[in-house]
């Protein structure tokens, strides 16, 4: 369904599913509208790392 790493989600609030780092609980990174089905996430608030 998700195709997440390490991102926790919120209870629903509306139609909306706000996404949190799980490792730290640092959030919201963005949100999950469950109408469209799409995540969107703000690139300011997350970095990738090999």
């Amino acid at each position: 369904m998700f195709t997440f790493q390490n991102v926790g989600f919120s209870n629903t609030v509306g139609t909306t599913k706000y996404l949190s780092c799980a490792d730290c609980e640092a959030g919201p990174i963005g949100y999950h509208d469950l109408n469209s089905r799409i995540s969107y996430v703000a690139l300011d608030r997350v970095s990738h790392t090999n």
